[in-house]
């Protein structure tokens, strides 16, 4: 291991790509094309790394084949075509950032946000890329956004955070407002850290966590891919604006305990999806089940439909559903829902009954 003083050798650096100090690159089978290392800046990490090249090294040569690893480093860019699969810019919950919208999104002090900096070239980014996209899709909803900005093809935007690497992620909290506020996130770079750094970044969020009113099956489909607390609330004629809206405040408390966990908080009025209402058996609102679409599968709540009742019940069902059931065989859970009118937030209005005059 050597050590280069690249701002009394810039004629070196500039040769090997070197824009951000420090940089580490390895010189294994290919010298004019060193390999970029992007990992922990710890011993361990960069001995294992090391120890990683130099076996793929020994078993290149055994093979007769020619040794080579994909550089993060923007001097020893692959020659290969982006593979725009596994970019993390304009996946479903991942939002593509660029200068046009980076301020008036990151900057509007609504939600915090995870941003990755990333290369299509980039063999990190690529393998970063499902990651990402799996932590945005948990994360939906539960008051963080995930955006991804090309910092290749918006190299000035990069710069303005000071990307040396790639993939670089830094984190915005709801309050930021500047380029200062920027985080440097330096923790696991696989779905569940990333989901893990994204909840804590929510709990000091003001925005509330989202829970959804089931209005149509194709709201149940997008929120409700693995498991949901499914809570049926009384009519509105029963409950009044003020009483439901602290019931629905409970649910978003519960909601607040779960983000970043694989289950999502929803609720419809009674009477409204009456084949779910019917299979779950909720007759006695307000009810609570936990509902497994994949497996098709459902459990009752027991308890009280309260914050600490109903949010150990939450806690108890993210791995799996204890006790569950079979949904009947008689309830497509993807045909089981219909059309309804989303709540206004008023008192209910109760429907006029036409009186015949008596007869005399």
């Amino acid at each position: 291991m050597v050590a280069v003083d690249c701002d009394a050798n810039k004629a070196i650096a500039g040769k090997y790509g070197v824009q951000g100090f420090p940089t580490i690159k390895l010189f294994g089978e290919t010298k004019s094309s060193p390999i970029a290392y992007e990992g922990a800046r710890e011993a361990p990490a960069i001995v294992n790394w090391a120890l990683g090249q130099a076996t793929s090294v020994v078993k290149a040569r055994l093979s007769g084949k020619k040794s080579g690893g994909e550089s993060g480093s923007k001097g020893s860019k692959p020659k290969a075509k982006p593979n725009t699969d596994s970019e993390s810019g304009g996946k479903k919950h991942v939002i593509t950032l660029t200068p046009d919208n980076f301020d008036s999104l990151v900057f509007s002090g609504e939600t915090p946000w995870m941003v990755e900096y990333y290369a299509p070239w980039c063999g990190h980014c690529k393998n970063l890329a499902p990651e990402w996209a799996a932590a945005a899709e948990s994360m939906a909803g539960d008051g963080v956004r995930f955006g991804a900005v090309d910092a290749d093809k918006h190299k000035d935007l990069g710069a303005r955070f000071g990307v040396k690497g790639f993939p670089t992620i830094k984190m915005f909290e709801a309050s930021a407002k500047s380029d200062s506020d920027a985080k440097d996130y330096n923790g696991p770079r696989d779905a569940s850290g990333l989901t893990a750094a994204a909840a804590k970044l929510a709990e000091a969020s003001p925005s509330a966590p989202a829970i959804t009113q089931i209005v149509s099956q194709a709201v149940w489909d997008e929120v409700c891919k693995k498991v949901c607390l499914a809570v049926v609330l009384p009519h509105i004629l029963d409950d009044g604006a003020s009483k439901r809206t602290a019931r629905l405040d409970i649910l978003k408390e519960v909601a607040g305990k779960l983000r970043g966990k694989p289950i999502k908080v929803v609720w419809w009025e009674i009477g409204t999806q009456e084949k779910m209402e019917v299979g779950l058996g909720a007759s006695m609102p307000p009810q609570a089940f936990a509902v497994a679409t994949e497996k098709a599968v459902f459990a009752a709540h027991k308890g009280a439909v309260d914050i600490k009742s109903l949010g150990d019940f939450a806690k108890s069902i993210t791995g799996s559903i204890k006790g569950a059931s079979p949904l009947p065989k008689s309830l497509d859970i993807n045909s089981a829902f219909v059309a309804s009118e989303p709540w206004d937030g008023k008192d209910g209005v109760a429907p006029k009954v036409d009186e015949d005059p008596l007869d005399l």
